[in-house]
């Protein structure tokens, strides 16, 4: 079984070529841990406040995972955070189209509008 300073050890290891970039080791003890990559930039809903931190999602991690599923882990997390810039940052006529933060719920509206969806002829 891994323990919390193992982990740490393996992220310490973990280099992403973006100096405001990072990944924490969070939680609140054995069963409650989790990686967490955060960075500095500015916030695209609240520029006026300059860069502040960025916190994605957080993933779970066991104490029976191996390294490699830590480090893979880890890798899902970058992309993920990737991804989410990009569609916070792609713009269509001025507007986020696939911005993250829109509340499911809304979508599920969207999607019972008639002819919210194109179709080929």
């Amino acid at each position: 079984m891994m323990t919390l300073d193992e982990m740490q050890q393996i992220l310490l290891e973990i280099k992403y070529d973006k100096p405001d970039w990072f990944i924490v080791l969070g939680g609140n003890g054995d069963t409650d841990v989790f990686l967490q990559v955060q960075f500095w930039d500015v916030d695209v809903d609240a520029p006026e406040l300059g860069k502040v931190i960025q916190k994605c999602r957080k993933w779970r991690l066991s104490k029976h995972m191996t390294k490699s599923e830590v480090v893979m882990t880890a890798w899902k997390a970058i992309q993920a955070a990737e991804m989410h810039e990009a569609a916070e940052k792609f713009l269509y006529k001025g507007v986020r189209i696939f911005n993250p933060h829109v509340d499911v719920d809304a979508l599920v509206d969207l999607y019972a509008q008639e002819n919210v969806l194109v179709r080929r002829a």
